[in-house]
């Protein structure tokens, strides 16, 4: 049975908790985390018992609609594939920084056309994203997971690291304030990336050892 990306997504606790990526849209969220975690995995593939290398990867169909105070349908040319059930719909008005999300609207897969309850006014702008988070092949067990989060948060933290001319930015906007790179840092801080990197580690060897060990019971135990 596989294992869908966001079982070990929500075990990263830092970039869900983490109020910059709050304000993303969630496909972006989710895209965020699959090249983290693509990135991540590099870690623990060599170790890991199960096929770290086959997967169904992140995808997105993403259009992007202009409202003309009329139209509340929009067909959804080309269509989103099979795999693509997860559905964001967004709307920004001319005067709003961020998209709102909404879940007023039906969607017909036979011809491809979601409808809103409300029509979105002039100029306002109509985000629709049709995503697969994607999964591993094979069905990793909880410790295999959990090695992966920690892996996933690790190239987080890195991605930081490697933008440090940026981290001084705070931007503001007219009803929310997205803090900046460098709070987020202040926040990552309390554990180095030498300790992180310690620590996931010491999680690779112990699952190593367990898994070595249980591998030697079971020869000792043939008859």
């Amino acid at each position: 049975m596989a294992t869908s990306f966001e079982k070990i997504h929500c075990l990263a606790t830092i970039l869900r908790k983490d109020t910059t990526l709050a304000t993303l849209p969630s496909y972006q969220y989710y895209e965020l985390c699959y090249k983290q975690l693509i990135i991540g995995k590099a870690a623990f593939v060599y170790d890991c018992l199960k096929d770290l290398n086959k997967y169904t990867p992140y995808s997105v169909s993403e259009y992007v609609f202009t409202g003309d105070g009329y139209d509340n349908e929009f067909q959804l040319t080309p269509a989103p594939t099979d795999l693509q059930t997860n559905i964001y719909v967004g709307i920004k008005k001319e005067d709003d920084d961020l998209l709102q999300e909404t879940i007023a609207y039906t969607y017909d897969s036979e011809t491809n056309i979601l409808t809103l309850e409300d029509t979105p006014a002039p100029n306002a702008q109509v985000t629709i994203a049709f995503f697969d988070i994607g999964s591993f092949d094979d069905d990793l067990d909880d410790d295999e997971c959990a090695i992966l989060a920690e892996s996933e948060q690790i190239a987080y933290y890195e991605s930081y690291l490697g933008n440090a001319k940026t981290l001084n930015q705070v931007t503001y906007s007219t009803t929310v304030k997205i803090h900046s790179q460098a709070e987020q840092l202040k926040q990552l801080s309390n554990v180095s990336i030498t300790q992180w990197r310690d620590r996931v580690e010491s999680m690779i060897n112990k699952y190593s050892y367990r898994r070595s060990h249980d591998r030697l019971k079971g020869l000792s135990g043939r008859g």
